[in-house]
């Protein structure tokens, strides 16, 4: 009985942190994307990464006493709405990285 309960604890952990990263592997695409089809730059996209990096930072930090409060969770909701809406304006801004065929 005890496995089953740990073997189930560690499968919701997993299927968890899985969706968590879902919405980073998207951002990462989208940032991927821009910068093939020279739509983002390459400063822009090293914001973007630094901004990455800023969510990953928070969510490290929410996670370090075990357990994650309503609070720290609408920051990190905020932060990643807030990357998501930064790739979507310089993909948008009519700025392009020269030398790159579209």
């Amino acid at each position: 009985m005890k496995t089953i309960k740990v073997i189930s604890s560690v499968i919701l952990a997993l299927m968890i942190s899985s969706e968590a990263f879902a919405g980073q592997r998207v951002r990462n695409a989208r940032m991927a994307q821009g910068v093939r089809s020279g739509e983002i730059t390459a400063g822009e996209a090293r914001r973007l990464r630094a901004g990455e990096r800023r969510i990953d930072r928070a969510q490290v930090r929410a996670r370090a006493d075990g357990d994650v409060s309503a609070q720290e969770r609408a920051v990190i909701l905020h932060k990643k709405q807030n990357q998501s809406e930064r790739i979507f304006r310089l993909k948008h801004n009519d700025k392009e990285q020269p030398g790159v065929q579209q």
